[in-house]
């Protein structure tokens, strides 16, 4: 980057003083898996002979090694599972006991006529050797707090309290200490198991579940089924369960909206600069349906109320065609595609008061961040994003002022990833408990060209940084770059450290580039 001449477009953050502590949850760089494609089956568990290492260490004998040490380098925080629209079909005591003797079902969720129509195979027949005992275990091994998903849709409340008893009792050696159950996944939806027409007829059934399951461990915390921008539902279901839930959940992805075009298509998203706007334009989009989340919580709840639900966005990702379910790599997730997950990250991290948990969709093959070959494993830029915010995440939120009055205007995707006008320069900070480290995550969104910014604190006075500053970087010459089979090396993590003198004349940040600055403050900041 020091290589790069100045940008005449010169913009200053500013750091300013912490009214109101608020912590960010390492939670929202949360993962979920879910029994579809190629996720599980022969991603996270090898079914079939491989020359790859395994885990020598039961009950993960069969996850193979380098794909278990690329996931643990992410300090994944929590693990969603078993879906997803899996888990409304899902009855759990298939997945436990010997593994021989557990049934062969079909996969109910992702077996439908659609797949069989366009010749994929998102449902492949379910073998249950990847269970509970091998998730919590998975779990456990990578240090993740277990996100249980119950099926509401075939099971009975019943059945989810004995899931809970049998994940609190434990079996052997492996310490079961799940602790957050989602009771439904997208219930509102025509074509998910157990479809709910209403949130009244949903929050009959969610309060079945949950006085059943609460029974059993009332320690548990649960989630219930929100609806993306839809306030009716929320708040009239929040009103009927506002004291049995935690947190609720809402999903959203990211595509070009045409149906027969998502069904169809083979190819990534458009490699077009307009296109390339709208994408990293559209996290304006999350940004709007956080707001709208917590106005329907606030309207149950009331705006300050310390035990008001909160939000755990468990499903968000970039869908570019219906077939990146099954696995990931045709079309691959692009460069920016990584930029755009920066983005939304950024957003998760400015609601830290209300958003406590998100589960990126998926982590392995299936929409996956991690994409498995016989030969080795493919780091997408997703993943290489997830690793820059792990390493470099700090406890609570920094407020800062960016004062880049330069904008981008995008085209109109669809009704929620409408036309937007938003700066060229997107930036979050965080800072240590005791105030002396900070970090900052930018993002200059041009297409092609640098832009400079410059760090300051209140009143316009330099930084005092002590030693000198951390400097990672996700970049490219081509925007629409991707790491495949053939070159899984075309984008990577780049890491130095700067002399923080250089901060004075400003940070040259590339076109289309993610970075994160970490450094420690003389005094700290107030």
């Amino acid at each position: 980057m020091s290589e790069l001449p100045a940008s005449p477009h010169t913009f200053t953050i500013t750091f300013r003083s912490i009214v109101k502590v608020m912590p960010v949850n390492r939670n929202i760089l949360g993962h979920f898996i879910e029994h579809l494609g190629m996720c599980i089956e022969n991603g996270i568990w090898m079914y079939e002979p491989t020359t790859k290492e395994l885990l020598a260490e039961p009950p993960l004998e069969r996850v193979r090694r380098d794909l278990f040490d690329a996931i643990n380098k992410l300090g994944v925080p929590i693990l969603r599972w078993p879906g997803g629209t899996f888990s409304d079909t899902y009855h759990w005591k298939d997945g436990v006991g010997p593994r021989e003797r557990r049934p062969v079902r079909k996969n109910a969720a992702w077996g439908g006529i659609v797949n069989k129509m366009l010749g994929l195979k998102l449902g492949p027949v379910e073998r249950n050797h990847f269970g509970t005992m091998e998730f919590l275990a998975l779990c456990e091994k990578l240090g993740a707090e277990p996100y249980i998903n119950v099926n509401y849709g075939t099971g009975t409340a019943e059945e989810s309290a004995a899931w809970v008893e049998h994940v609190k009792v434990g079996i052997g050696k492996t310490p079961h200490t799940g602790k957050l159950w989602g009771i439904g996944n997208e219930i509102y939806s025509f074509s998910e198991k157990g479809y709910e027409r209403s949130p009244v007829s949903y929050a009959r059934g969610y309060l079945l579940h949950a006085k059943c399951m609460k029974a059993v461990d009332p320690t548990a915390k649960l989630v219930a089924v929100g609806w993306s921008g839809h306030s009716k539902w929320n708040r009239i279901l929040l009103d009927i369960i506002k004291d049995h839930v935690d947190y609720l959940s809402i999903h959203l992805y990211f595509n070009d909206m045409s149906l027969l075009k998502f069904l169809l298509s083979t190819k990534p998203l458009p490699s077009t600069e307009s296109f390339y706007y709208a994408e990293l334009n559209s996290a304006k989009g999350f940004d709007r349906i956080i707001e709208n989340t917590e106005a329907d919580i606030e309207s149950v709840y009331g705006k300050d109320n310390p035990g008001k639900c909160l939000i755990a966005f468990d499903e968000w990702n970039v869908w570019p065609r219906w077939g990146s379910i099954f696995k990931a790599d045709a079309p691959h997730y692009r460069l920016v595609d990584g930029i755009w997950a920066a983005l939304v990250l950024n957003v998760f991290i400015r609601h830290a008061r209300s958003v406590k948990i998100a589960n990126f969709a998926q982590l392995v093959n299936a929409l996956g961040m991690i994409i498995t070959y016989d030969d080795r494993i493919v780091l997408t830029p997703q993943y290489i994003v997830f690793k820059m915010y792990g390493d470099n995440l700090l406890e609570h939120f920094l407020p800062i002022d960016v004062d880049c009055k330069e904008t981008i205007t995008s085209i109109r995707i669809s009704k929620v990833f409408a036309s937007e006008t938003m700066p060229i320069i997107d930036a979050v900070a965080t800072t240590s408990a005791d105030r002396s480290m900070i970090s900052v995550f930018l993002v200059n969104k041009h297409f092609s060209e640098p832009r400079t910014v410059r760090l300051a604190r209140d009143g316009g006075l330099p930084l005092d940084i002590i030693g000198n500053v951390s400097h990672v970087v996700m970049t490219s010459n081509d925007p629409f770059a991707f790491n495949s089979n053939d070159n899984p090396e075309s984008i990577t993590l780049v890491t130095t450290t700067i002399d923080p003198r250089s901060l004075d004349a400003g940070l040259v940040i590339p076109p289309h580039t993610v970075v994160a600055l970490l450094f420690k403050q003389n005094g700290g900041l107030r």
